[in-house]
């Protein structure tokens, strides 16, 4: 049994002998505002840290107190502010609040280093920011804000006052760019008895609202008559004011995709060349409100708080074939065909393109068909006949606007009536090509 016992105790001391000992290493002291953050009714606190693998780390550290002082400083809307007055949604003011903390970041002032607590691998910082001290430092910022602002706003309505549009849209724009971290509360100049952002919102508001149109006849829709002098024609919209920019959306070729106004306060609108198997046709003046916005070089947040709906005037235009009459005098070897072939097949034709066929009375243009055969050679047993016609179409005044002559179009039979016949069926392919197709072309100006 002892002998049992001794061996026990050489193997334990052997075991204990082989564990290594635990080292412990010593959790970093830091100081109490490090372990405990100081809270204040009297001041903004900014604690932060940085690593020291990096070079820059104590700007670092300062950037991050900073933010984190900051973040302290909440915005409320006030009720009198201008959002109650321009609803553009909760994300709109959320997105407000968001922009006045990181402007507010960026232009922190009047701030005190309280300590700074640094070891091998960490630094601290500590600042704090009196809460009067910074409601007087923005209250003066503010202040000097609204006189900017107002005499931007003096300027926008001067120009308003001389119907100069783009210049008074540019100042009050500029002018509520200079408001927009402060519009969390009322602005008020001592010259004005409302606050001065609701006075250049309103004055925006106006020239926006002001810009109406009038087109010729008063009217938004327009027949065009194919055939008439289409280089003459314009589209025109009077605004009454100069330098009001549009984007041109039309269906005509040629037409310009950006006007000014002139000095008149029209917008004009030019057709060269159409499509004339478009049904319908327009021009669509669209204020480019945007461009005025953007002269003033504002920020996103004011662009979007005074980005009004899309105000546009749209010229449709139905195009309408002439009206024609057509009578036809065709004869076969000097005799009256029993039916009408070249005229019957001007009909259709031209029904078929969209041209009411009308009594002469009414027609825009008159067409009259002229032909006969002529008889040819015999060969065995087997006679041709030639055939001529003129086509002729005149204006409503009598003015010949088209005119064409065929000679020679060849028929062949047994006999020369049905050669003649034959002649007249023979020549609808080239009398379509060469007559009608031609006429038509000449008409939309191809």
């Amino acid at each position: 049994m002892r002998f049992l016992f001794s061996i026990l105790v050489i193997l334990l001391s052997v075991s204990c002998s082989g564990t290594k000992k635990s080292v412990k290493i010593d959790a970093p002291v830091y100081p109490d505002w490090i372990q405990n953050r100081p809270l204040s009714n009297d001041y903004y606190i900014g604690i932060a840290k940085a690593l020291k693998n990096k070079s820059n780390y104590s700007s670092i550290a300062k950037q991050n107190a900073l933010m984190d002082l900051s973040s302290e400083i909440s915005v409320k809307l006030s009720s009198a502010s201008i959002f109650h007055q321009v609803d553009k949604g909760d994300r709109y003011r959320e997105d407000y609040q968001s922009l006045i903390e990181m402007e507010s970041q960026k232009d922190l002032e009047g701030y005190d280093l309280v300590a700074t607590w640094e070891n091998e691998k960490e630094y601290w910082l500590y600042y704090k920011l009196s809460k009067s001290k910074w409601a007087q430092i923005r209250s003066e910022r503010k202040n000097k804000a609204i006189n900017e602002a107002y005499s931007y706003y003096k300027l926008a309505l001067d120009y308003q006052l001389q119907e100069n549009i783009p210049s008074a849209v540019n100042y009050a724009v500029k002018a509520l760019d200079v408001l927009r971290l402060y519009m969390d509360g009322v602005l008020r100049h001592p010259d004005l008895e409302y606050p001065i952002d609701v006075y250049c919102f309103e004055l925006l508001s106006n020239v926006y609202n002001s810009i109406s149109y009038e087109s010729e006849f008063n009217s938004e829709t327009r027949k065009f008559l194919i055939g008439s002098d289409l280089s003459l024609e314009s589209f025109d919209i009077y605004i009454g004011k100069e330098n009001i920019p549009f984007k041109i959306r039309s269906s005509f070729k040629g037409s310009p995709d950006y006007l000014l106004s002139n000095s008149s306060g029209v917008v004009k609108v030019s057709a060269q060349s159409m499509d004339v198997y478009l049904k319908e046709h327009f021009v669509n003046f669209i204020l480019d409100w945007d461009a005025m916005l953007k002269a003033a070089s504002p920020s996103d947040w004011i662009r979007d708080l005074v980005d009004f709906p899309e105000s546009s005037f749209k010229i449709s235009v139905t195009l309408v074939w002439p009206k024609i009459s057509i009578t036809s005098e065709e004869l076969n070897l000097g005799r009256e065909c029993a039916q009408s072939i070249l005229l019957n097949e001007s009909l259709n034709y031209f029904q078929d393109k969209g041209f009411e066929i009308v009594d002469y009375t009414n027609a825009d243009y008159q067409i009259s068909i002229k032909s006969n055969t002529y008889k040819g050679l015999t060969n065995n047993r087997m006679h041709s006949a030639l055939l001529q016609y003129e086509f002729v179409v005149k204006d409503v005044s009598g003015n010949i606007v088209f005119q064409q002559q065929k000679r020679e179009l060849k028929g062949v039979q047994s006999n020369f009536p049905s050669a003649g016949i034959n002649a007249y069926e023979r020549s609808l392919d080239d009398f379509k090509w060469d007559i009608l197709r031609p006429f038509i072309k000449q008409l939309v100006g191809e």
